[in-house]
């Protein structure tokens, strides 16, 4: 099988991205122009704290995330509901503010509504193994806490295991 010259690869990815830049940046305006889009999720991802500080990272979504299937739902409905599930709207450079043991700090969500925030916390950590962190946008219109594990400082490393329904019996 023959392959694309480098170059011409090179070129026609740049232009995928390119393209696909320019649409988003069209429906952001469109949005934007019918008050469309709004931010009404925030899916705040497992955050992680040592003695040096905290990491947290999250996504802005303009839909909140729907259940599962219902009993109701006949193939097409379960069909199309899965695509939705797969399916997001992020919501970009939205102001993002996050609290943590009496620490602060504010970033705005990028280009795919992602957002990430490293920060020193200057409190005693509490003998839990997981605490929350307070996770808002900065207008105030969405709240949500975001777990987040602590880090012992007798830990010399970690082990991240995705064991799942795949391995396990």
């Amino acid at each position: 099988m023959r392959r694309w010259p480098k170059h011409v690869a090179t070129f026609l990815q740049e232009a995928a991205v390119g393209a696909d830049d320019l649409l988003d940046a069209a429906r952001r305006r469109f949005d934007a122009r019918f008050s469309r889009n709004r931010p009404q999720h925030i899916a705040a991802y497992r955050g992680f704290a040592d003695s040096g500080g905290i990491d947290l990272q999250g996504r802005i979504l303009a839909n909140p995330p729907l259940g599962g299937p219902t009993e109701e739902d006949d193939w097409w409905d379960n069909l199309w509901n899965t695509y939705r599930r797969f399916e997001s709207d992020e919501v970009p450079h939205v102001g993002v503010r996050a609290t943590f043991r009496g620490a602060r700090a504010e970033t705005a969500s990028d280009a795919e509504g992602y957002y990430r925030l490293r920060f020193p916390t200057a409190a005693t950590p509490s003998d839990a193994l997981w605490e929350n962190a307070k996770v808002d946008l900065t207008d105030g219109t969405l709240t949500t806490l975001q777990p987040v594990l602590q880090i012992g400082p007798a830990a010399a490393f970690g082990v991240i295991s995705d064991i799942d329904d795949t391995v396990l019996e």
